[in-house]
């Protein structure tokens, strides 16, 4: 069966890519940094599978916290031919950055971009010399703007967005150019997309402190999933689930930046103590 590495397999969206995967047919790698939640998800995958019909998947855990040095590497070495690697792993702030902790905050910056883009370059390199595979990197709405308030968790997205778009058509050209030397290419090729959700109810909005009642244009997390992997099977990139979500990066094109800075600001900005 081909295999599919999670990271942040834990909850939120890895979680239920773990279990759509198992549903799917795939063996799993789950990465994450808490080992008792990976159990559960690994128990829970194999029986979603047996349920659905399917053998039950070889699950493999990689108990590791991502920010650790040689993570990357640890999880490559775990499984170098991986067909699809789900880059998930990731967190937020919501606050006015300035006054938020530091070093939270620059760690972000470490998991959403740095982590992401080592694993990235191991597993493109990987897939180019096998000329299969998938890394699906996932950014968010908000990579399409600035965000006050969320100010670096979107300039991390804005970040997964670019890599992503830039890889992919970079791995596109080296097989363009081996089809010019005479050499087979078959099918898609490796590819990395960028898939861009908007606002989904997971843990991740506890975690980041971000109130519930900011979101717009919801998504429940298993349809963020499920049009994720579609566009993994169909190769397309910088992929944004939803009308609304489509809508909304289509209208921020149209209007100055400004705008959609102040705009943005305007709607999301916390209240002050005293205001209540």
């Amino acid at each position: 069966m081909p295999l599919a590495i999670v990271t942040g397999a834990s909850a939120g969206f890895g979680r239920l890519f773990a279990l759509q995967l198992a549903r799917d047919g795939h063996d799993l790698l789950l990465v994450a940094r808490r080992e008792d939640r990976l159990h559960e998800v690994a128990e829970l995958a194999k029986k979603t599978a047996i349920d659905a019909g399917k053998p039950e998947p070889r699950v493999e855990l990689v108990p590791v916290d991502l920010l650790s040095d040689g993570a990357a590497t640890k999880v490559f070495e775990s499984a170098p031919d991986a067909d699809l690697v789900i880059n998930n792993a990731g967190y937020g702030h919501y606050g006015p950055a300035a006054e938020g902790d530091r070093a939270f905050q620059t760690r972000m910056v470490r998991l959403n971009c740095e982590l992401l883009t080592d694993l990235t370059l191991l597993y493109a390199r990987r897939m180019l010399e096998r000329d299969v595979g998938t890394v699906l990197n996932i950014a968010s709405t908000t990579a399409f703007q600035p965000v006050p308030y969320f100010a670096v968790y979107a300039a991390t997205k804005a970040y997964v967005l670019s890599f992503s778009e830039a890889i992919d058509w970079e791995l596109q050209d080296v097989r363009r150019q081996r089809r010019g030397r005479g050499r087979a290419a078959r099918g898609q090729g490796p590819r990395v997309i960028a898939f861009c959700p908007g606002y989904s109810p997971t843990e991740f909005q506890a975690a980041s402190s971000y109130p519930e009642s900011l979101g717009v244009y919801p998504m429940k997390a298993e349809e963020v999933v499920r049009r994720a992997l579609i566009a993994v099977q169909k190769g397309k990139q910088a992929v944004v689930p939803g009308l609304g979500n489509k809508l909304n990066v289509v209208t921020q094109r149209l209007v100055p930046r400004s705008f959609v800075r102040a705009t943005a600001g305007r709607m999301i900005r916390p209240k002050l103590a005293d205001e209540g």
